[in-house]
């Protein structure tokens, strides 16, 4: 069960025990917390990637192509494009779908409008 705790002057805390006892509030978060990226399944990803196991991989130069970039959303398309030419993500998904779906990967810090100038070159 989870419980989330939001009075507006303080964290908001989810997957966590709270105890209250005379107006004191106590919370216990879990003690194992892993750093460890979270896989989100994508419908952008081939079955050559899904075969070979290279979401984590692609995941992950995706978001290093963000890093250091001014440019950041013709640095993502350019990524994208090299891994669809390798075949490892579908390429016949249009601009609105693929953003959706990296943006459900990775955070992306620009908007959609940004992602498809570059996308729809």
């Amino acid at each position: 069960m989870s419980l989330f705790i939001n009075n507006n002057s303080g964290p908001v805390y989810s997957e966590c025990t709270v105890t209250i006892h005379n107006g004191q509030t106590t919370v216990q978060q879990p003690e194992e917390v892993t750093s460890e990226p979270v896989m989100v399944t994508s419908c952008v990803f081939t079955k050559k990637a899904i075969h070979e196991e290279k979401e984590s991989e692609i995941t992950a130069a995706l978001q290093r192509s963000l890093t250091g970039r001014n440019d950041k959303a013709r640095a993502l398309v350019e990524e994208v494009r090299q891994w669809q030419k390798m075949g490892y993500i579908d390429s016949n998904y249009n601009a609105r779908v693929m953003y959706d779906e990296l943006n459900k990967i990775i955070i992306l810090p620009f908007q959609y409008d940004g992602f498809r100038k570059y996308y729809n070159e």
